[in-house]
């Protein structure tokens, strides 16, 4: 006689019959962990021809019978936690022959048929609380022998035949909600033709004691071997989240894989037995990259033709493994590539620990007015290479400095020993560079900057070692583009008294005099060396004893090129003797 579904609400004190399935021959039924959701299975209905699947989400008040998983003799029925993941089998189809099991993941709305476990006389199936781990037990397979008992880690989808409990008569099985353990009941141990017997996996986690080498590249592919206990043959390993490839379980303490790609750092790695839970070793294995990271260049606009000043391109290495140049890993390219020179390349062969540096040096000289560009190429093993430094400059065009204008008081009749100097120099170029020198023999006395509004002004003292003679102060100017320019300042004489005296400039003049003779005519060089040369005549060289000094020299008939020199004065005529 078909029989009814029943529940309770206080803890089976109190039962109320179910009419809205009607009445069947109902053989399991299942609950979601908060009783709201359930799902039962029929051997027959009224027909006796077999039953369906139905289903409730109220607690059993109204009930839908599900036809897309078909009649069949169900036998049991399982649930995830949440009601949604539904799992049924069937002892038999409606012709006594062997079925199948079905899963559902919409909370028995539609069912799949899975066919991995092939047709079997099912009679119980359990599920895990997250609905992924199945486990089910049949008392004949297909062919009406004794059945055996699988598992699936996916939900259905895959099975496996685990025949360690052997085959038998088995008729229920349950797990705990994890799925790792579990527990089987059977009517009758076929292989022996005794009483059947109660089965149970409680296996023990695994364990991972070590993980070598303990470190590899980012990009994967790192062989590691692991070491640890309660290993499977089933077993997965992941690396950071992501699973190892290559498995190899070579016992219950051993196995290896190769690390997928990962991103730099310590991670966890964790064996996984799909049948008696995980372990996890935290940070275990590190990814490990060398990573480049590039000081910005920037390199002053420099005049057509000059060469700046070197700069220096740094290198660092901001990751956590060794940062590797090769030879001539260091190049330069682009469209002015032949404007900047390498001057050393400290890079090239180097391995670079982390967080140390290399630096290439170079200078830059433009061929051309406006925009330079180019590129340094650096070829190594670190993430991203090569890595390219883009160079960008400014050729400028070959200035004509400001002329400046020069004066100083000079203090006449003053002593060598203590003369001073105020030294003015206007119309330069805002804040260039100056030097100022007193010369014959140069002395640097004075340097400083132009101001803003170029003008450059300096008290200046004379050396005391400056010998009588003639003398002077210059300054050299380099305004902020590097153009050079030079101006005299002052013009003096130092007497053999050691006095300063005004400057006088030596005159020289030639005419040739009765006699066929060649007048020479020095004025203002008393004690000063005369140089003479008289083309078709010897040279000579004479010490003027006068401010008024004069020589005859003898020369032939014809065109004679005349030139005389005293210091930085030179006299160069053509005279014609008769």
């Amino acid at each position: 006689v078909p029989g009814s579904i029943f529940t309770s609400t206080d803890s089976g004190v109190t039962w109320t019959e179910q009419t809205g399935a009607g009445k069947r021959g109902w053989l399991s039924i299942t609950s979601s962990s908060d009783g709201t959701k359930l799902a039962a299975v029929a051997w027959y209905d009224q027909t006796f021809s077999g039953g369906n699947i139905w289903t409730s989400q109220d607690s059993g008040l109204t009930w839908t019978e599900q036809t897309s998983a078909g009649i069949s003799h169900w036998q049991s029925i399982t649930s995830s936690s949440d009601g949604t993941k539904l799992a049924a089998a069937a002892l038999s189809d409606t012709n006594d022959g062997p079925a199948n099991i079905f899963t559902s993941d919409d909370s028995g709305v539609t069912w799949t048929k899975q066919t991995a476990a092939g047709n079997q006389y099912w009679r119980s199936i359990a599920s895990s609380s997250d609905g992924s781990k199945l486990v089910a037990a049949s008392i004949y397979d297909e062919n009406g022998d004794a059945g055996s008992i699988w598992t699936s880690q996916d939900s259905g989808l895959s099975w496996t035949e685990q025949a360690s409990a052997g085959f038998a008569l088995w008729m229920a099985v349950a797990t705990d909600s994890e799925g790792t353990k579990l527990a089987a009941v059977s009517q009758n141990d076929y292989a022996r033709e005794t009483a059947g017997s109660i089965y149970t996996t409680n296996l023990p986690d695994p364990t991972v004691q070590s993980v070598t080498p303990s470190s590899g590249d980012v990009a994967g592919g790192t062989r590691i071997a692991v070491t640890g206990t309660g290993f499977l043959e089933a077993a997965a390993v992941t690396v950071g989240g992501a699973s190892c490839t290559n498995l190899h379980v070579i016992s219950a303490t051993s196995l290896t894989c190769v690390t997928p790609a990962g991103s730099s750092g310590p991670k966890d790695v964790v064996v996984v037995n799909f049948d008696s839970g995980e372990a996890t070793a935290s940070g275990a294995f590190t990814y490990t990259r060398a990573l480049v990271s590039a000081s910005t260049p920037t390199i002053p606009a420099t005049q057509v033709g000059s060469t700046s000043v070197i700069q220096t391109e740094t290198i660092t290495n901001t990751g956590n493994a060794d940062l590797i140049f090769g030879p001539g890993a260091v190049s330069k390219t682009g469209a002015n590539s032949a404007d900047f020179t390498i001057v050393a390349d400290n890079c090239s062969s180097k391995t670079i620990s982390p967080n140390a540096t290399c630096t290439v040096t170079y200078t830059f000289t433009p061929g051309g007015v406006g925009s330079r560009t180019a590129k340094l190429v650096f070829v190594s093993n670190a993430v991203g290479s090569p890595h390219i430094v883009s160079l960008s400059a400014t050729g400028i065009a070959v200035e004509t400095p400001a002329e400046p204008t020069a004066e100083a008081a000079l203090p006449t009749g003053a002593s060598i020993n203590n003369a001073t100097i105020d030294v003015v120099l206007t119309g330069l170029d805002p804040f260039s560079a100056v030097k100022v020198y007193a010369r014959s023999t140069p002395v640097l006395i004075a340097e400083g900057f132009a101001d803003a509004n170029g003008e450059f002004r300096k008290t200046v003292t004379l050396p005391k070692t400056l010998q009588p003679g003639d003398h002077s102060v210059t300054a050299t100017v380099k305004n902020t583009a590097g153009v050079t320019s030079s101006v005299t300042v002052v013009k003096f004489q130092v007497t053999v008294g050691k006095k300063i005296a005004a400057f006088v400039p030596v005159t020289v003049s030639a005419a040739v005099v009765k006699g066929g003779k060649v007048l020479i005519t020095v004025k203002k060089a008393k004690g000063k060396t005369i140089k003479i040369a008289v083309s078709g005549s010897k040279s000579i060289s004479k010490k003027a004893t006068s401010d008024n000094f004069q020589i005859r020299i003898a020369a032939k008939k014809g065109s004679h090129r005349v030139t005389v020199t005293v210091g930085s004065t030179k006299l160069v005529k053509t005279l014609k003797v008769k």
